[in-house]
């Protein structure tokens, strides 16, 4: 029997091969997820659950990337996550039993698996390793605080935007062959500037700022760095060229 998880590599759930906290499932586990959860399609800009909405279970990504956002009571936004392939979003509220502090929003073309809560307690009942995993993550997962890391007041725009590039830069950016930094990123100057509590005026001050300084070279969302080094000490404060 040919089960769909074993169809596509990218995704973690593997009987064979342990490259991600999700492998390692036996056959009989495999053949669960299988028959127990719902795979989903998003285009850009589509919900994948609201901030409030009751959790239904545990979302994990097989492909494209997703954003987190909170909205507090006064109705300001901060962005303070973006989620990729073979990562876990919803399960910090789901485990807490509580409404989900954010809204997931896919930012790329972007499938996803559902595992519903019954299935993940019949899991957790047949594998200990995973749910001791699930524990160590809820633990150390500080959730929307971490959109405070990038938000600081007493931090220039510029400063907060070269870190931002630095934090993805795994995720969104290659090396070409001339040893430049290439990134595409996912995120329109809207949502940077969410994501560092400043105004998309602000983020396109900051670009030609770079630009200005032969950091950076900006096309649309991609983003060339000729040299990465300058990019790491423009990150420290004061610091200028």
């Amino acid at each position: 029997m040919e089960y769909k998880f074993r169809l596509r590599r990218s995704f973690p759930f593997s009987a064979t091969e342990k490259d991600t906290e999700w492998d390692g499932f036996t056959p009989s586990e495999v053949e669960l997820l299988d028959r127990k959860t719902i795979r989903r399609k998003y285009a850009p800009g589509d919900f994948i659950f609201h901030q409030d909405d009751t959790p239904s279970g545990i979302f994990c990504i097989e492909g494209g990337y997703v954003l987190l956002s909170r909205m507090d009571a006064s109705g300001n936004e901060t962005t303070f996550g973006i989620f990729g392939p073979n990562e876990t979003i919803g399960h910090r509220s789901f485990f807490a039993s509580d409404l989900h502090v954010a809204t997931a929003r896919a930012i790329t073309h972007c499938f996803s698996y559902l595992i519903p809560t019954d299935t993940v307690r019949q899991l957790f009942e047949l594998n200990l390793e995973l749910a001791w995993w699930f524990l160590r993550t809820v633990a150390s997962d500080r959730g929307p605080l971490d959109g405070l890391l990038l938000r600081g007041s007493k931090v220039s725009a510029r400063v907060r935007f070269i870190h931002m590039l630095l934090v993805l830069r795994d995720r969104f950016a290659q090396t070409d062959a001339n040893g430049h930094l290439v990134f595409e990123l996912p995120l329109s100057r809207v949502e940077i500037a969410n994501m560092l509590g400043v105004t998309p005026e602000t983020i396109t001050r900051t670009l030609r700022e770079l630009q200005d300084e032969n950091l950076a070279i900006i096309h649309g969302r991609t983003v060339i760095v000729p040299r990465p080094d300058l990019l790491e000490r423009a990150s420290e404060p004061n610091v200028s060229f």
